[in-house]
């Protein structure tokens, strides 16, 4: 089996690919996630991962279970990552490395001899992960973080995102630099979390008038209320958490983005086809063909839908929200939420332009293509090409 951009090579040889691509050290890999998140953006991230939705949510969503990682697994998992490397030659092809992991981890060993039977951490989180494949109902689940999936990896488009066994999903940490970045950042939103929460012991402890002077406000009440409001205590100690959910076979056409501000509907978006950049905007959309047939129906069904998301997001006053839609049937599944704010990829909506979002499914009726009036990173060229293929292997 041959990889687009890898060709090919060994497991570790695609691995060490990925990281030079991605970053050498730890601190580049953060660097490439922007600034470390604030303490808001930190309870706004935190809401946001499956571990964190209330029951209401995942009743609306697919069949998932959770394996927690804990503090050991999670510095074993960032320290393989920096320790991985391409020494060996074997011509192992990605297929067979991806449907026999074990054998991948025996061939993986550096000059360092960095086997999976002996570290005794990684072996045990595999174990605990093979355990818990064997128990659930749904065969050959998807798999991701509670935060986003590893579709940065190699292997992920070759599974689809499905794994069969604890080994490939330690291939899937040490070949995502997503994955990676959120293992990382572990510590800083743990940080961030301790800030608020020695903050809150501090304003206990303050006069209720100088806590309102502090916060800049006339109003005891208002700011009692604020210095009252619970804790962060609950997160301190989050961490990331491997999440296997039954696999659905989405069609590019039936899946949007949503946008709820305040609990209100502030429109969707088509989701798939679009190429955009901080920098220049849209510069490739696709007109998706079921989509310009059937936009109002879509339209309808998520306006007809959002009192229920609302209702079921009971701990979430903003945020943005991907589901699939059957046409035929009128049902609609959650995939999952996330922060409403820039760090979010708006689709056809303009964080910018804060009338785009205006209550309404936005679709590309005609293709747009700017591709000739801008200057593209080379990442932005990968991803066109690779639009282009999608466009090829479906019509």
């Amino acid at each position: 089996m041959r990889i687009p951009g890898f060709g090919s090579i060994n497991p570790a040889g695609i691995i060490e690919a990925v990281k030079q691509n991605a970053s050498e050290m730890l601190e580049a890999g953060l660097a490439r996630m922007g600034p470390a998140p604030t303490a808001q953006e930190y309870e706004r991230q935190v809401m946001h991962t499956l571990e964190s939705w209330p029951s209401s949510l995942h009743a609306l969503s697919v069949p998932s279970v959770s394996i927690a990682l804990s503090y050991k697994e999670r510095e074993r998992l960032v320290a393989w990552w920096g320790e991985t490397s391409a020494e060996h030659t074997a011509a192992t092809s990605a297929a067979e490395a991806w449907d026999n992991a074990l054998k991948t981890f025996s061939a993986m060993a550096d000059a360092k001899g960095i086997r999976i039977a002996d570290d005794t951490v990684i072996a045990a989180l595999v174990a605990r992960i093979n355990v818990t494949i064997a128990d659930i109902s749904f065969k050959n689940p998807f798999f991701k973080l509670g935060t986003r999936s590893p579709k940065d990896s190699p292997f992920f488009d070759y599974s689809h995102g499905r794994v069969s066994c604890g080994e490939q999903i330690v291939i899937a940490f040490l070949s995502s630099h997503r994955l990676f970045a959120d293992l990382a950042s572990s510590d800083i939103w743990s940080g961030r979390a301790n800030q608020v929460q020695a903050i809150h012991e501090q304003a206990a402890a303050m006069p209720i008038a100088e806590f309102a002077e502090m916060m800049k406000t006339n109003d005891l009440e208002a700011a009692e209320a604020l210095r009252s409001r619970p804790s962060l205590e609950a997160s301190l100690d989050h961490l990331p958490t491997i999440w296997l959910r039954e696999f659905q076979q989405i069609p590019r056409y039936a899946e949007f983005r949503c946008f709820m501000r305040n609990k209100q509907y502030m429109g969707a978006t088509q989701y798939h086809g679009i190429m955009s950049s901080p920098k220049w905007g849209i510069i490739y959309a696709e007109a998706i063909p079921e989509i310009v047939a059937h936009g109002w129906d879509y339209d309808r069904i998520l306006r007809d839908w959002f009192p229920t998301f609302r209702e079921a997001a009971s701990t979430m006053n903003s945020a943005v929200y991907d589901v699939s839609i059957d046409l035929e049937t009128g049902s609609v599944l959650l995939l999952e939420t996330n922060p409403a704010d820039s760090r979010t990829f708006p689709g056809l909506k303009d964080w910018k332009n804060p009338e785009s979002f205006n209550g309404e499914l936005d679709w590309v009726a005609e293709p747009i293509d700017h591709t000739n009036h801008v200057r593209l990173s080379k990442d932005e060229i990968a991803e066109l090409k690779r639009m282009s293929e999608s466009r090829k292997s479906s019509s």
